[in-house]
């Protein structure tokens, strides 16, 4: 039992140093644009939970902060269309694929606004703007078919369907979609056999209908997060480390190879840190022996290491 405790209270003192030593050191308040990204984030994380308001201010704020974050703009059209401000979201979203055109968050989400409100002509140009930037994106094929389907130009949207389903087999509204497409152009069979295929799918759970929520849309109807900041870190404190437990008459170093256990084999030692966090060091002696350390060694021990380095307190 008391050597469990032991091992035990080693490790944790082990992990707690590593854990010290890998904590970044900050000093001051984080620059402006440290702060704007934080903020933006913090928006994109009331977004995740459906809390757009919260959403749209944040993004405001990191937009104030740091005028050069375009993004925080962009996220303010997509929080402003889930809000359904249709007006104010369109301003921000042509905004934005007028200054970043490679952007596919933009053109997407211009997409589905101009999809919302009796544009299709301007869907059909935004999402194929998507394809173009990324061939690969199922969801965006899908809404470019769905985008000629509400223009009825149906073997443009079969095609899109089309592409949906060469990239994404299981994607239930794309079958959905051509099934009503065929159908409208008079193909009955192929309605028939795409509606079946659409049935199974959901039916059996393979996959799911894009849904109208936030996050349902596929991924870039989703706002953009900003890449993490590089925090600048002080150079490395030089760590010196001196062995004082031959003079204290404890062994460091085991006379044979590991019996039951590399802590065991590894012997007793000490560390430095601030336990209590008051701000001055404390002194820990760990062994791994089945009894108690013999406390006038275990203090000898202790002398020895003060006399290496100043310590304010000492515990054992």
């Amino acid at each position: 039992m008391m050597r469990r405790f032991f091992l035990t209270f080693g490790g944790v003192i082990l992990v707690g140093l590593a854990l010290i030593s890998a904590a970044p050191r900050q000093g001051g308040s984080p620059d402006k644009s440290t702060e704007a990204a934080r903020l933006n984030n913090l928006g994109a994380a009331y977004m995740n939970q459906q809390l757009f308001e919260k959403g749209l201010k944040a993004f405001q704020d990191a937009a104030a902060l740091d005028p050069k974050l375009e993004i925080a703009r962009l996220n303010q059209g997509i929080a402003l269309l889930n809000l359904t401000r249709i007006d104010q979201a369109k301003q921000l979203l042509e905004e934005a694929v007028k200054k970043n055109p490679n952007d596919p968050h933009a053109w997407f989400n211009l997409g589905l606004l101009y999809k919302n409100s009796d544009n299709p002509q301007g869907a059909v140009d935004a999402f194929r703007r998507v394809t173009e930037i990324d061939p690969n994106d199922a969801d965006t094929w899908y809404f470019l078919g769905a985008a000629y389907a509400q223009q009825k130009q149906f073997p443009q949207a079969i095609d899109a369907f089309q592409h949906a389903l060469k990239l994404n087999p299981l994607h239930a509204s794309a079958e959905f979609g051509i099934s009503r497409a065929y159908q409208q152009s008079g193909d009955a069979a192929e309605a028939r056999a795409n509606l079946q295929k659409f049935q199974h799918i959901t039916q059996a759970k393979l996959g799911s209908p894009i849904g109208l929520a936030y996050g349902d849309q596929g991924k870039y109807s989703l706002v953009e997060e900003s890449p993490a900041v590089t925090l600048k870190v002080p150079p490395r404190i030089p760590v010196k480390f001196v062995d004082v437990t031959e003079q204290a008459g404890l062994s460091s170093k085991p006379e044979a190879g590991p019996s039951t256990d590399l802590a065991s084999f590894l012997g007793p030692g000490a560390c430095f840190l601030d336990y209590d966090g008051d701000g001055k060091s404390d002194i820990w002696v760990i062994t791994t022996t089945t009894a108690p350390p013999t406390w006038p060694s275990a203090s000898a021990f202790v002398r020895s290491c003060c006399t290496t380095r100043r310590m304010a307190r000492s515990r054992i």
